[in-house]
């Protein structure tokens, strides 16, 4: 394992901004096109017109499930070669609507490249664990089979 270097640090840090406030400019952190996958095979390859088209749905989508944040922890970096990063990070996300809230934790692999800029150039993602808790967080829960596809949803959104 190769340590996190600071460029990537910087990079996920405003990735994670982007993702809080929904900026445009998220999109534009993404090599056109980027290819996104999940882990039963799944590849959809992503135009930066069809995701910056995509950000407003996908605040619509998050704030009607209450929205709190996305906090992304940079767990591991390994160095490909001169150009290629790969990075795996732990994303958490945070949504709260009466009378309790949800918590999404994501794990996911990014290839960044540095031909230019930092971009990512593709990315694999997994939903770890989705628990349904009381306000106070006590007696969280994982959430039914049968609300996989809201998980499936929101790592697809990531």
């Amino acid at each position: 394992m190769d340590q996190v270097s600071a460029v990537v640090k910087t990079f996920f840090e405003a990735f994670e901004r982007q993702s809080n406030t929904f900026e445009s400019d998220l999109a534009f952190q993404f090599s056109d096109p980027f290819m996104s996958a999940d882990p039963n095979g799944g590849i959809q390859i992503v135009k930066t017109n069809d995701f910056l088209a995509g950000i407003s749905k996908r605040q619509a989508f998050f704030q009607s499930l209450g929205f709190q944040f996305v906090k992304i922890v940079v767990l591991d970096e390994t160095r490909l070669d001169d150009h290629y990063r790969m990075a795996k990070v732990h994303v958490q996300m945070r949504f709260e609507k009466n009378p309790g809230l949800i918590l999404l934790r994501i794990h996911a692999t990014f290839l960044t490249s540095r031909l230019s800029l930092y971009t990512i150039i593709g990315m694999v993602s997994r939903v770890s664990t989705i628990q349904e808790c009381a306000q106070d967080l006590s007696g969280c829960v994982a959430i039914r089979r049968r609300d996989r596809y809201l998980a499936q949803a929101l790592g697809v959104l990531l």
